[in-house]
């Protein structure tokens, strides 16, 4: 299927058929190809919402979407995305419902710093042996 837009860190993401029906044009492409092969559902990424309502229309497969609108019969978005992992870049159709990157960053220093310290792991932390096993391995 054809791509809708491609993010590069060093651009800001570009979609076709922003301002005319090229992105329509190219997703009709795209339904035909998934009623030719009897596909079982659609997906629509970064789409506008006017051509999305249109492909939703004319395909009789359910179409899940990823910035696509809410006329998409399910919604996909990366886990990442979503907990506020990644803070140098959010797509405008991400909706944050937690900022965990911050979190996570104390969380691995605290890690790395019991580790180099010599507090973790302990004792709570590892599997020993049944009483009586450890004397037989100075028999080995």
């Amino acid at each position: 299927m054809l791509k809708p837009f491609a993010i590069d860190s060093t651009v800001q993401p570009q979609r076709p058929g922003r301002d005319d029906l090229l992105g329509f044009e190219y997703r009709e492409l795209d339904a035909m190809w998934l009623a030719r092969w009897t596909a079982r559902a659609g997906w629509e990424e970064g789409r506008l919402y006017e051509v999305t309502a249109l492909i939703h229309d004319r395909l009789e497969i359910p179409v899940y979407g990823i910035g696509a609108g809410p006329l998409c019969d399910g919604q996909v978005l990366i886990v990442s995305d979503v907990l506020g992992i990644f803070q140098t870049f959010t797509p405008k159709f991400v909706k944050q419902y937690a900022r965990l990157a911050e979190e996570m960053k104390r969380a691995f220093a605290e890690y790395a710093e019991e580790v180099r310290n010599g507090t973790f792991p302990g004792p709570e932390h590892v599997y020993p042996m049944m009483a009586g096993e450890a004397e037989k391995l100075d028999q080995l």
